[in-house]
C-alpha cells in the first residue's frame, strides 16, 4: 500500500513512512537470500518502486517473485561489468607474476601497487554507472546496458542523480556490512532496504531513446 503524492521530497528512509511496508520489506530480505534469483527479483522490485514514485506515489511494492523477469536485465548487465573489472585485475596479476618470473622487482612492485587504486577506481566507476545501467537495461534491454559508452553517456547526462544513487546504495551496503559483523548474511538481508534508499535518485535517471 502506498501513500498519496507529497510536496516534500522523499527522505533517505522514505519507505518507513509507507503503511504496511515492513512486512513486504522483510519478505524481500528473505527472497534476497536466494542466490542469483533473489538479486534479480530485488532489481525488478526496485524498478517497480521507481515507477510508483515517478508517478508521484511512495509505494513499497508487494513482495513476490513477479519481478524476476524485469530484474534479469540489470543483473546480467551487472555481471558483465563485473567481468570487465575482473579482466583488469587478471591483467595486473599476470603482469605481477611475469615480472616476478623475469626477476624484475621494480615492475612487480608497480603491478602490486596498482591493484588498490585500480580496485578503488573501478568500484567508484561501477557505482557511478549503476543507476544508468539499471535504467538503460529496463528501457532498452540487456544489449544496450552492456554497452559501456551508452551507459556512460546516460550517467554523465544525469550525473547528480547517478552520484546520489551510488551514495545511497553505498550507505546501505556499509550498513549491511556492519550488520553482517553481528548477523550472518546481514549484508544480503539489508540489500532490499539499500535499493529503496536509492529509489528517489533513480527516479531522475531517464535515458533518451536511441
Amino acid at each position: 500500500m502506498g501513500i498519496p503524492p507529497r510536496r516534500q521530497p522523499p527522505g533517505l528512509f522514505w519507505f518507513l513512512a509507507v503503511p504496511n511496508a515492513i512486512g513486504d520489506l522483510a519478505l524481500m530480505m528473505l527472497i534476497g537470500l536466494i542466490p542469483i534469483v533473489g538479486t534479480m527479483v530485488i532489481y525488478g522490485w526496485y524498478l517497480a518502486a521507481r515507477d510508483h514514485m515517478r508517478n508521484g506515489y511512495w509505494v513499497v511494492p508487494r513482495a513476490t517473485f513477479d519481478y524476476l523477469a524485469r530484474g534479469a536485465g540489470p543483473f546480467v548487465a551487472q555481471f558483465v561489468y563485473g567481468a570487465y573489472s575482473w579482466a583488469v585485475y587478471i591483467a595486473i596479476f599476470v603482469a605481477f607474476v611475469a615480472a616476478s618470473v623475469l626477476r624484475a622487482p621494480a615492475i612487480a612492485f608497480l603491478a602490486w601497487l596498482a591493484f588498490i587504486p585500480s580496485w578503488l577506481a573501478l568500484t567508484v566507476a561501477s557505482g557511478f554507472l549503476f543507476g544508468a545501467m539499471v535504467a538503460v537495461a529496463d528501457q532498452d534491454g540487456i544489449g544496450a546496458a552492456c554497452n559501456p559508452l551508452r551507459v556512460f553517456d546516460v550517467a554523465v547526462a544525469n550525473a547528480s542523480a547517478s552520484w546520489r544513487v551510488f551514495g545511497r546504495y553505498l550507505l546501505g551496503a556499509l550498513i549491511g556490512i556492519a550488520i553482517g559483523l553481528v548477523i550472518p548474511f546481514g549484508g544480503v538481508l539489508v540489500m532490499p532496504a539499500a535499493v529503496l534508499m536509492a529509489v528517489p535518485a533513480q527516479v531522475e535517471i531517464a535515458p533518451r531513446r536511441v
